[in-house]
């Protein structure tokens, strides 16, 4: 019997080059033949690893200083 041991952690900065690569090729490999070649290059380009950095660790969006209390998501 053979088993298989997968850890899963939450996403860190400094993972966004990888989360794009993954998105990148799973997009390809299921859209690839479905979505015209353009369009679909398009979407994959959208979510690229500043949309990913932007989307997990967004900025704080308020006016004035931030709270003392704010810790970016790690």
């Amino acid at each position: 019997m053979v088993e298989t041991v997968i850890s899963i952690r939450t996403a860190r900065h400094g993972d966004e080059i990888q989360i794009a690569r993954v998105h990148d090729a799973a997009w390809r490999d299921a859209y690839q033949g479905v979505i015209p070649g353009r369009e679909l290059e398009r979407m994959i380009a959208r979510r690229g690893p500043a949309w990913w950095r932007e989307t997990r660790w967004p900025a704080p969006r308020h006016l004035g200083p931030a709270p003392r209390r704010w810790q970016p998501a790690i």
